[in-house]
């Protein structure tokens, strides 16, 4: 430890070094809707169409804080805010995360790209390592309630991110950075900006390469391919089109989960993981690591048509389409056979979002109507291998669904907002309906892949209703008070696991007269209440948010009892409820200082009791696990000439890794240090800049993800060791 802050004040010091004839980095100025920020980390944002700045957005010098981890992975870019609890297996935004919006999560919240939703199936939620975040304007975070206009695809009870692409730049250039660090990281991003063109039209185009080791065991977390283009085209002096494409291509070797005896034991399991060769024991080759991989590839392309009328009526129109063809596998002890699981799917989203929004000067409100609407085809396979002593052997299919027809969304969505005499109001309704489309259900039977009778689905929907609305008043020009109300939802989910679970109890099932339709009969769409009530400041030497939050979560998936059977399977019979308080906060000071404090408490618990295995499971008034109640980051930025250091402070109180708190997960501190220096005209380039990073600076051993769903009662929790101390140095340069 001694070691490495040495070398960090050595580093410090070869930097100071350098020639110091350039701008300060609090001179970059960032866009996003109509706010114009200097030099901040986060910055409000609000919806068009809306009048109350109700998210918090990482601006880019934001993005640059958070380092290569935010460069491929959204969560960690928002994990700058508070509230938010990013918890990952690499330093890099490769492997896999576990992140909490005030306690939900992530995988029950929404990523919008453009106002389109962004998400996939098995698993449920968005993909947050499709971007390459040097081509966003910045990482917009809503959380609680969420703007009535966005597509928030699978649900958003865990809140909305909104991202928006960088548009092709006015003049040509091109940016490059080469980045290589701890793990034999290596990361390669390229830009081309075409700049105006005599027809109108602009476009930009990039592509990255990013790979490391694992820092423990064997395998790679990568290789990830990254392709963006886009391109922007008027049309006269009537409308604008821009349109995205994006490509990624990614693979990663999973780490070895650690059990909670294991965990407890920190110092001696942290750098268990999975074997690098078989054994021919089929025990141990239950952890061979190329067991245990996953695969995914996908395409999407966007287009943002509207209007650029100056009158007091536009449009807007947003077709897209994603691809996603994607497969993991893991290992499983069923039965005393040990096996290899691959989950495949294959998933194609078409969809559509048509707006109107009707806004005049003349008038103190305005009104915004869309309406979003999606079909999507999606193949899930689950296939099933024992392992034997000479490798595997396939049992075929476990679940094969045939779907009839496809899956559809609609939802229109009405709001209004308005201002007068200082007071801000916003009102919004939405509607929300799925259909899920019938299907056949097949197993493989003697090699045989074999329909089943009662694997059949029929076709099923759930809808609801959505209101939100939001009152304000500015009581001087830089300061506000508001409180805003929304109820979200989460689609429903963990179709593949209750299917697993009836085809491994058929007999129990079929003897109380229920086939799989039964169970998915009783299903309801999980809805939350949302209120918060915030103070807002921005000033030219501080800024200052607080906010109070409550929420109330309706129709849980929960693992409760049927008795009826005398199973535990997941039902919609679980209450919680959360209460909590955030501030983001920062002062500007004199002499290149920049502070910044972002301290959270969330309570969030269960309101009532489960019966499982015909026993109460007492997590009435218990703190969901993996939940810290104290989340608490800070940090500084120092900026003189060209130099700048920025380290970033987080602490996370204790966590628990099942409801009823008997594995408890210890408080931690991680400390991160960036070192970077720029220079504007050298050789020729517009700017050319030097970094360093610094993760983990004191090398913290301390269990970060905690995978396991929110009502486990215990041994059922898998634990990942954080990564260790790890460093980056990059080089980036625009022409």
């Amino acid at each position: 430890m001694c070691f490495r802050v040495l070398f960090a004040g050595f580093a410090s010091f070869l930097f100071f070094l350098l020639p110091l004839n350039t701008r300060s980095a609090a001179d970059e100025i960032y866009e996003l809707e109509d706010i114009t920020v200097t030099g901040e980390v986060i910055t409000p944002v609000k919806q068009a169409g809306d009048s109350l700045y109700s998210g918090s957005m990482v601006t880019r010098k934001g993005l640059e804080l958070k380092g290569y981890g935010a460069a491929s992975s959204i969560y960690e870019a928002a994990d700058l805010l508070s509230g938010v609890s990013t918890e990952a297996t690499d330093s890099y935004g490769l492997g896999k995360k576990n992140t909490r919006f005030r306690g939900v999560k992530s995988m029950f919240g929404s990523i919008t790209v453009e106002g389109m939703p962004d998400y996939g199936i098995m698993p449920i939620g968005p993909r947050e390592t499709l971007f390459d975040t040097e081509n966003l304007k910045g990482v917009a975070l809503y959380k609680g309630a969420s703007p009535t206009d966005l597509g928030t695809g699978n649900g958003n009870k865990g809140g909305s991110i909104e991202l928006y692409f960088r548009r092709p730049a006015e003049n040509q250039g091109i940016e490059f950075s080469q980045a290589f660090g701890t793990d034999e990281f290596s990361r390669t991003f390229v830009r081309f900006d075409s700049g105006s063109l005599p027809t109108g039209s602009a476009v930009f185009a990039s592509y990255s390469y990013t790979d490391v080791d694992k820092w423990k065991g064997p395998g790679e977390a990568g290789p990830r391919n990254h392709v963006d283009a886009g391109f922007t085209q008027k049309i006269g002096d009537l409308a604008e089109v821009d349109g995205f494409f994006s490509f990624n291509d990614a693979e990663y070797d999973s780490f070895r989960p650690l059990l909670y005896s294991e965990a407890k034991n920190l110092d001696d399991n942290y750098r268990l993981d999975y074997n690098a060769d078989r054994t021919g024991s089929p025990t141990l080759d239950k952890n061979y690591f190329k067991y245990n991989t996953n695969s995914s590839t996908n395409r999407d392309f966007r287009f943002v048509i509207k209007s650029i009328r100056p009158d007091s009526l536009s449009f807007s129109l947003k077709p897209y389409y994603a691809n996603e063809d994607a497969w993991r596998t893991e290992t499983v002890t069923k039965k005393g056979k040990n096996l290899m699981v691959k989950k495949i799917t294959d998933l194609n989203r078409v969809g559509v979002i048509p707006e109107v929004r009707w806004d005049s000067s003349s008038s103190p409100f305005s009104i915004t109507g869309g309406y979003w609407f999606e079909s999507a085809g999606l193949d899930k396979y689950v296939k099933k291998s024992v392992i034997t002593s000479s490798g595997l052997n396939d049992l075929g299919y476990s679940y094969y669904a045939d779907n009839d027809g496809r899956g559809y969304v609609h939802s229109p969505y009405l709001k209004s907002s308005g201002e007068y005499n200082g007071f801000k109001w916003q009102v919004g309704l939405k509607y929300f309906y799925y259909s899920e489309p019938g299907s056949k259900g097949y197993m493989t039977e003697s090699g045989v892949l074999t329909e089943q009778a009662d694997l059949e689905l029929d076709k099923m929907d759930w809808d609801t209703w959505l209101p939100s609305a939001g009152i304000g008043y500015a009581l001087q020009d830089d300061l506000e008070i508001y409180c805003n109300y929304g109820r979200t939802y989460v689609r429903p989910y963990m179709y593949v696991p209750i299917t697993n679970l009836y085809v491994g109890n058929k007999a129990s099932f079929n003897s109380a007269g229920m086939v799989l339709q039964d169970i998915f009969d009783k299903w309801e769409m999980e809805t939350s209440d949302n209120v918060d009530i915030g103070l807002r400041y921005t000033g030219r030497d501080f800024s200052f948010h607080p906010v109070f939050f409550y929420a109330r979560h309706r129709n849980v998936l929960v693992n409760g009892y049927d008795p009826a059977v005398g199973l535990n399977y997941y039902q919609n019979d679980g209450k919680a409820r959360s209460i909590g308080f955030e501030l983001d906060a920062a002062a500007y000071l004199p002499w290149g200082f920049t502070l910044f404090f972002n301290p959270s408490y969330t309570n969030f618990e269960f309101t009532d009791d489960i019966d499982r295995s015909g026993n109460t499971i007492r997590i009435d008034g218990q703190q969901l696990p993996d939940t810290p109640e104290w989340l608490i980051k800070g940090g500084f930025i120092y900026s003189w000439e060209g130099f700048e250091i920025c380290p970033l402070v987080t602490w996370m109180s204790k966590r628990y890794g099942d409801a009823l708190h008997d594995e408890s997960v210890s408080s931690h501190t991680v400390v991160d240090l960036n070192l970077g220096y720029r220079l504007d005209g050298l050789w020729g380039l517009k700017n050319v800049s030097f970094s360093l990073e610094f993760k983990n600076l004191f090398d913290d051993h301390h269990i970060g993800v905690i995978d396991l769903f929110d009502d486990n009662s215990g041994g059922d929790a898998e634990y990942y060791s954080a990564a260790p101390f790890s460093t980056v140095f990059s080089m980036r340069a625009t022409w």
